[in-house]
């Protein structure tokens, strides 16, 4: 029996006019999520050409926000290289990675090339996923495709889903996870389907499971999240063992030392910390904050770690909208927190329809576990942006549901502004960073960065 918080699917996000008109043209709408995948393919592809592979060599390693990109590149082409032993806590990364720039390589394309093109897939099938779950959820297409622009054009994708890097890769599996929950409402899925999706979420970082789980837990039985667990981990161990035959220096996730290290990455938490990890998730993965180029150790590196947000009349406005659709997200999100809680799924599939319902879980407790975590663990917050980013997109989509917001017609009005704030003010922060990233990769390389033990590849100054 449904619960009482269970107000129904068909109207419970905003419809309009426009979506009314669109779907009377049946051949339009379904050749939507075709567009929106080459769409984002496209403005990817585009602006990887821009903050190119070329750029990431050993000279600017870490420059970019903290980001390990010159090692991403390593395990993207050279499968001897030093760099694969991440994989101890990126369990199948090398696995994910590696193939398809290669492959590309063999068939003629430029490994730079290649892997700005695995970059912008990789984005374009998380954005294709976000697209099909808000609908999925119901919400109408016009909504869906803006809301695709407003992420695709926030300061996360633009400065995380355009280099090598794994939030692309956990955002797509996350809003896979996210359009399978809405799915099961009609159609439950196999115990099967959930454990490849735990799996895929896990074989990019470890701490993926636990959001993956909350995911889950809404949609099938516990008992049949637990086996999906165990599924999943058995999936990625064996790929794991499989991935050491040929990666010689891949960690593996499960050695007692897999972890060792990592204390390195630990900080305090102080009321300052707690500022800039607010203000950063919920201001910077959509909005730029001000770019500095400070110290690191004896290199330079680029930082938004100081939390400071351009308070001009562009971003401003932005940065209001984003606060009112916080307030009214979170709000319906709390309230149908328990009752959410209360009727995890006892049979084949979730009983309740009501978006607010069946996210509060997932999005609720994947966000305190991701600021627990981050509130501690490592040195820029705004490097684990693209992680919270399916998360904050979700909070959106149920704000965009709210009585008033459908009442006076304010989904539209609001997601253009937001895009529009997006496209003034990122794409000029965007740039300045990117202007800051030339020059220190044309810098001279020192005899202390060529003797670092890492690939070929990055060593060489491809800006020659």
């Amino acid at each position: 029996m449904p619960s009482k918080v269970d107000t129904g699917h068909a109207h419970s996000l905003p419809g309009t006019h426009s979506d009314a008109l669109l779907s009377r043209t049946g051949n339009l709408t379904s050749g939507l999520p075709f567009l929106v995948f080459w769409a984002v393919f496209a403005w990817i592809f585009y602006l990887t050409d821009r903050i190119s592979p070329a750029y990431f060599g050993i000279g600017v390693d870490n420059f970019w926000f903290d980001g390990d990109i010159p090692r991403y590149i390593c395990q993207s082409v050279d499968a001897l290289a030093n760099d694969h032993w991440r994989n101890k806590v990126h369990p199948l990364f090398s696995l994910l990675v590696w193939p398809l720039p290669n492959f590309l390589h063999e068939l003629g394309v430029d490994l730079i090339l290649a892997m700005r093109m695995q970059i912008a897939l990789v984005c374009a099938i998380g954005m294709l996923f976000l697209y099909l779950g808000v609908r999925a959820l119901g919400m109408p297409v016009v909504l869906a495709v803006m809301l695709v622009a407003v992420a695709s054009t926030s300061a996360s994708v633009m400065t995380w889903f355009t280099v090598a890097e794994s939030y692309p890769y956990t955002f797509a599996a996350l809003t896979l996870m996210f359009y399978m929950l809405a799915r099961s409402t009609t159609q439950p899925s196999l115990t099967w389907h959930w454990a490849a999706g735990i799996g895929l979420a896990f074989a990019v970082t470890i701490s993926n499971i636990a959001l993956a789980v909350l995911i889950a837990i809404q949609a099938i039985k516990p008992r049949r999240v637990v086996w999906a667990v165990l599924l999943a981990v058995a999936m990625v161990a064996v790929l794991v063992v499989a991935q050491r035959l040929v990666f010689p220096s891949s960690g593996i996730f499960f050695l007692p030392t897999a972890l060792q290290g990592e204390s390195e990455f630990m900080r305090e938490l102080t009321p300052a910390r707690a500022r800039e990890v607010l203000t950063i998730v919920l201001g910077g993965s959509f909005i730029f904050p001000q770019v500095r180029e400070v110290a690191s150790g004896s290199e330079r590196a680029l930082t938004v770690q100081h939390a400071s947000m351009q308070f001009d009349a562009i971003p401003t406005l932005g940065l209001i909208l984003l606060g009112i659709l916080y307030v009214q997200g979170f709000y319906l999100l709390a309230r149908r927190l328990k009752g959410a809680l209360r009727t995890i799924p006892s049979g084949d599939g979730p009983s309740l329809r009501e978006p607010a319902a069946l996210l509060a879980v997932p999005v609720l407790g994947g966000l305190a576990f991701l600021l627990a975590l981050h509130s501690v663990y490592g040195k820029e917050t705004f490097l684990y942006s693209g992680s919270f980013l399916p998360l904050l997109m979700m909070v959106i989509c149920v704000a965009l549901g709210a009585s008033w917001v459908r009442r006076y017609r304010l989904a539209i009005p609001i997601l253009a502004c937001l895009l529009a704030v997006n496209v003034l003010h990122n794409t000029a922060a965007f740039e300045r960073a990117v202007t800051q990233l030339h020059d220190a990769a044309r810098k001279p390389l020192t005899q202390k960065m060529l003797d670092r033990n890492t690939c070929a590849f990055v060593k060489r100054n491809l800006l020659d």
